[in-house]
């Protein structure tokens, strides 16, 4: 279903037929309109005998009661004279439509609103396909004859919005994604630009000798330089503002656009709704609250950093910690925005706008969400993966030690050449000198953010050590691309997949990321508000760095997701989901509670009725059955299921048989017998009584006295699935080895 303020419409296909009275309710299949929409009007001469294209059908002729030939002379004379009055007749049941195998189809005139004759035709169902779909009918038992009757509902819908069903959810769908959709596509193409960065704090000294041999340029002067001089190292890079709220830094472009620079900061309440697409990352103190203490945003016309007045003691109301980050007006009549993040509704839940029950003009778009839809892991697929994915880490830790040793060499055999110490020129030239060589690329390739994490930090320490994610086996420049790809073609989705954390999708997408161990773990390992603010420069930088790695992921899998999923409706639901009501109260929590407490109140009496069905079982089992034939049984099972034996083994003919033997799911189950813990039971006259010599079979004491799962004895268990006696048409289920 899609909603909006002036939308309500049911996708249905033009295949199904009516299957139930609530399918064709007006409320499910208006689709109301305002009067500015185009609407194209159906067509006044509607074919007669069109029902289905696929299925045609051919409709008995109705003739209406008042010109039904009277059934006798009687009925004739009453009805010429009118003296008496006329008996009440029985109404003709309606002459219900009914495709080619009796399936009951929609009304004529829901059918012909639905299907109008502007529409393509659809060429009739070929005899053999219909002997088939008669003949899997027929397998399962399904009769249309046994089928209940729908009453005919009709009612006049709103036209379609184009020639068909199709082109009607695809231009209404259309109509809802938009502008949102369109900022998508313009986000994706957009470049970034770098963020601002940490400053410099120094001794006074080295300060002022730095100011008196700056070169440098503010960016509105180095825009206007000539071209030529107009190179990085003139510019002087515009660092964050510690303050509180919003504070904006403009991405400033020359007149001729071929260079853009980041302007001062300046205080705004709110990011300008010139930038309409924002990537969003939001940072909280785990431990003091859930509520944000700084975040960053990116825009295609500036930067933006938010602090909390709490974490930085001044500002409005910064006593108090319940503090939200406002975006800005958002009502209907607002323009529009769409706001990007990596499991972006963690963020969404800290921003001010969002509490309220009007649906407001911002929308927010999720890339964990999108990974998931185009190369997430599914549950079956996770073991394999996550397989695949040690013993590529096992490989780049065995070439890391080699190459480590053969650093290590190389270094002592050139340290001994150039020592004056004898040694083999013929060994020295056979020597590989890759362990160099590595080296080297290491040094040319670090990055600047290199520099910039193992730089000064606040007052001259060094910054927190970075941690460069690796890529993936065959990205250039990791040392993961010497590790050989998978073997055949059916594992190379292996290589396509991935976590679903910003690192592992980064990593799956090849893109550079540093991460900071060390601020990544300040806003989880509890550390103070003063710590954190002292070190805010470096914290927002590591916040910053989020924004613009989703930026690049965003810029991969966007693309990858609409080619997957083209249809507007699509992302209209993409759209939607993203903006679920956030307001609470204390009901939904008490709705919570309620809820686990009928939940662990069913799962009780699940739990107490498999232990019944496993208690009665043990003692039907275990009755009149001594030891040494549970044993003897036990052992034939063992020596048929073992895959070593050699030739078929067949029980003993002589021994008795045991009652469960002969059941399809007990004879599964494992009867081995084994000591109770207790060889006595206390009756509840204080006198002691021996235990039965065989009480306790294997399977009921690890499944059910020792199953420590965090679910207990449930329904998932082997076991229960034999208590239960599950069947598949009619056949009991058998287990084999290792399914």
């Amino acid at each position: 279903m899609l909603r909006t303020g002036r939308h309500i419409g049911v996708l249905c296909r033009r295949g199904v037929a009516q299957t139930s009275a609530a399918a064709v309710r007006p409320s499910a299949l208006l689709t109301a309109t305002s009067s500015h929409h185009r609407s194209w009007p159906l067509h006044p001469q509607r074919h007669q005998q069109r029902w289905h294209a696929a299925t045609p059908v051919d409709y008995p002729d109705s003739v209406s009661q008042s010109h039904r030939q009277p059934s006798s002379f009687k009925d004739q004379d009453q009805m010429q004279s009118g003296a008496s009055k006329p008996r009440p007749t029985p109404s003709k049941p309606p002459d219900i439509p009914r495709n080619q195998v009796g399936v009951q189809l929609l009304p004529r005139k829901l059918h012909e609103q639905l299907f109008p004759a502007t529409m393509q035709p659809v060429p009739p169902v070929a005899s053999k396909a219909l002997n088939i779909c008669r003949d899997h009918l027929s397998q399962h038992g399904l009769k249309a004859s046994d089928a209940s009757t729908l009453p005919q509902t009709t009612f006049d819908l709103p036209p379609l919005q184009g020639n068909d069903l199709a082109e009607h959810f695809w231009s209404i769908a259309r109509e809802v994604a938009q502008p949102w959709l369109g900022m998508a596509f313009r986000l994706a193409e957009l470049k970034p630009t770098g963020p601002p960065e940490e400053s410099e704090e120094a001794s006074t000294s080295k300060a002022a000798a730095t100011d008196a041999e700056d070169f440098r340029f503010e960016a509105t002067e180095w825009l206007k330089l000539d071209p030529a001089l107009r190179t990085p190292g003139h510019l002087k890079p515009v660092t964050w503002s510690i303050e509180p709220g919003w504070t904006k830094y403009p991405i400033l472009r020359s007149d001729d656009g071929l260079a853009a620079a980041l302007g001062p900061g300046e205080a705004v309440p709110y990011p300008d709704k010139d930038d309409d697409m924002l990537v969003f990352d939001v940072e909280t103190m785990v431990q003091e609250s859930p509520f944000p203490v700084m975040a960053t945003a990116a825009g295609p016309n500036a930067w933006y950093s938010w602090l909390s007045p709490w974490l930085l003691q001044r500002g409005q109301d910064h006593e108090r910690k319940h503090h939200l980050i406002p975006l800005g007006p958002s009502g209907p009549h607002d323009r529009a925005r769409l706001v990007v993040g990596h499991n972006v509704s963690y963020d969404r839940a800290r921003t001010l706008e969002e509490y309220t029950l009007d649906l407001g003009s911002t929308r927010w778009l999720d890339t964990m969400s999108l990974h998931v839809a185009t190369r997430g892991i599914s549950s079956p697929q996770r073991p394999a993966w996550m397989k695949h994915n040690k013993a590529k880490a096992e490989k780049r830790a065995k070439k890391l030690l080699e190459q480590a040793a053969l650093k290590e060499e190389t270094r002592r055999a050139i340290e001994n050449a150039l020592s004056g110490l004898e040694y083999d020129s013929d060994q020295l030239e056979g020597l590989k000198l890759e362990g160099l060589a590595v080296d080297a690329v290491q040094l040319t390739s670090s990055s600047p953010l290199d520099k910039a994490g193992d730089g000064g930090g606040a007052n001259g320490a060094a910054s927190p050590p970075a941690l460069d994610m690796s890529f993936s086996d065959d990205e250039s420049g990791g040392l993961a691309s010497r590790v050989s790809p998978p073997s055949s073609a059916e594992s190379q989705w292996l290589e396509e997949t991935s976590k679903n954390s910003l690192a592992d999708v980064a990593r799956l997408h090849r893109i550079p990321m540093k991460v900071s161990k060390s601020a990544r773990d300040v806003f989880v390992d509890g550390t103070s508000r003063e710590e954190i603010l002292h070190d805010a420069q470096h914290l927002l930088t590591y916040c910053a760095s989020d924004v613009a790695v989703t930026h690049e992921i965003f810029r991969r899998i966007w693309p990858d997701f609409a080619a997957r999923c083209p249809h507007p409706a699509t992302m209209a639901g993409v759209f939607g989901l993203g903006s679920t009501f956030l307001p609470v109260d204390d009901e939904w929590i008490d709705y919570q509670r309620r809820c686990d407490e009928q939940f662990n109140r069913i799962n009780d009496q699940v739990q107490k009725c498999l232990v019944d069905l496993a208690e009665k079982l043990r003692d039907d089992g275990t009755k009149d059955v001594p030891w040494s034939l549970a044993a003897q049984i036990a052992q034939e099972r063992q020596m048929m299921t073992d895959p070593e034996q050699d030739g078929p083994v067949f029980p003993d003919p002589a021994r008795p048989r045991a009652w469960f033997e002969d059941d399809p799911w007990y004879s599964q189950l494992d009867w081995t017998p084994k000591k109770p813990k207790k060889a006595k039971t206390a009756e509840a006259d204080g006198s002691v009584t021996p235990r039965s010599d065989f009480s306790v079979p294997a399977w009921y004491r690890d499944g059910v006295l020792r199953n420590k799962t965090k679910d207990g004895f449930s329904p998932k268990s082997t076991i229960a699935q034999q208590l239960l006696r599950l069947r598949i048409d009619g056949k009991a289920v058998l287990r084999g080895e290792g399914r």
